[in-house]
Order: C-alpha cells, then sequence, then structure tokens
C-alpha cells in the first residue's frame, strides 16, 4: 500500500500540477504528517522503508527530516500551504540527488 500511495504522489508532482495543500492531505493518508499537520518521524521512517531500497534508505530518511526540520516553523494551512510547497521542494531535490533521477516539476 505504502509503495502505491507513495508511487502515485510522485506522479502527481510529474504529470500534474498539484497544490502544496492537496499534498498535505495525501501525506496525512501516508501518515508522513499527523493529523495536527506535524511531521511525523516514525512513519515517514516506515514508509522510506516500504518503498526505497535499502542502500539509500538511512541517507533519504535523513535528508526528508532535514527538510522536514528546515521548513516544519512555517507548515500551516492558512499561509496557503507555503511551508509545505518548501518542504516538498526540499524533498523532491534531495530525492533526485540520492537517487540520481531528475523529475519533472
Amino acid at each position: 500500500m505504502y509503495k502505491l500511495a507513495f508511487a502515485s504522489s510522485l506522479v502527481l508532482v510529474v504529470l500534474v500540477s498539484v497544490t502544496s495543500c492537496l499534498k498535505v492531505c495525501i501525506w496525512k493518508k501516508q501518515k508522513m504528517l499527523n493529523d495536527d499537520g506535524t511531521y511525523n518521524v516514525a512513519e515517514t521512517e516506515k514508509l522510506v522503508k516500504a518503498v526505497f531500497d535499502t542502500e539509500v534508505q538511512p541517507t533519504l530518511k535523513k535528508a526528508f527530516d532535514e527538510c522536514a526540520s528546515a521548513n516544519s516553523k512555517s507548515f500551516s494551512l492558512d499561509n496557503k500551504c507555503a511551508g509545505y510547497k518548501a518542504f516538498l521542494d526540499c524533498k523532491i531535490k534531495k530525492f533526485e540527488e540520492i537517487c540520481e533521477v531528475k523529475m519533472e516539476q
């Protein structure tokens, strides 16, 4: 289930101009965010382990945690999800670097 949800999430990023607030809904369903919109460290680790190859898991998990740390103070639905957009942009950049792929946005 995690693999399909994450793959669907990535396809949306690539194929459709998705608003950051929609991503918040997806991340909550994946449990990457808690119900209150805060970053869920433990569930993100489970998601990374379920989706990615073993050799990149620690690096990606650390990168995603850093992205959350750098942007979580601005996580809010009141600012048109700008903090979440920055988190998404950071995650995509780190994913591209670590997995050596280029995603169209």
